[in-house]
């Protein structure tokens, strides 16, 4: 590795090729959720939000077999679809 890659954060990479962490934290897993709640990359945005409100959550990640590939938050998501849904279930009751 030269000395131009190695002084470079944005150059300096793992063998997987992917970008170093920059700050680790020894206790990130005291913090984290072990089992969290978590929506399939192919749910509804109806799943979603069902979801969140059940469990109060304002964010949940998204995953496709098994990794985590983003996640959504309540900002992310219409006032519009909201009301839709709410307004779906009371007619459906």
């Amino acid at each position: 590795m030269g000395e131009e890659r190695r002084n470079d954060p944005e150059k300096r990479r793992t063998t997987l090729g992917r970008k170093k962490p920059s700050v680790v934290h020894p206790n990130d897993a005291a913090i984290m959720t072990v089992d969290p709640v978590t929506i399939d990359a192919d749910d509804s945005i109806a799943h979603a939000i069902e979801k969140m409100l059940k469990a109060n959550f304002h964010h949940l990640p998204a995953v496709k077999g098994g990794a985590v590939i983003g996640t959504i938050d309540n900002d992310d998501i219409p006032e519009e679809y909201r009301l839709l849904l709410e307004h779906y279930k009371e007619l459906r009751s």
